[in-house]
């Protein structure tokens, strides 16, 4: 799975992952890594990093059956970044602002905290 020119593009030249400063090569290397691990969450935001910079124009996104049944969907990358931007907008973030991901990366909302930080330059703690 490589690292697609997009991803590269969509990546915040000032996203820091738990105080880290990566671009999409050091990201891409850190999540093959966490896909490793024993640790479910670490496993889930390894594997939605990788997917994430793939050159996949889509990924698939499970909800979290917290309203209903859990549903499997698939959602452009270009939505996600879109809806990522907006939200910035809407809540005034800028690049350097922090924030926390103590959400499971293998839903939709933790999936996209990830991408609000990648596309605006967070730096995202995850916990």
């Amino acid at each position: 799975m490589g690292i697609s020119l997009l991803a590269m593009q969509r990546l915040h030249p000032q996203f820091c992952l738990n105080g880290v400063s990566h671009d999409a090569k050091t990201l891409g290397a850190a999540a093959q890594v966490w896909v490793n691990d024993i640790d479910a969450e670490t496993h889930a935001l390894g594997t939605f990093i990788l997917e994430w910079l793939s050159d996949e124009t889509s990924v698939s996104l499970q909800t979290s059956g917290s309203t209903g049944t859990a549903k499997q969907l698939e959602v452009t990358k270009a939505s996600m970044h879109e809806s990522a931007r907006r939200t910035g907008q809407f809540f005034d973030l800028h690049a350097g602002n922090t924030a926390l991901l103590c959400l499971p990366a293998r839903y939709i909302a933790g999936k996209m905290m990830l991408v609000r930080a990648m596309t605006l330059g967070l730096s995202l703690d995850v916990v």
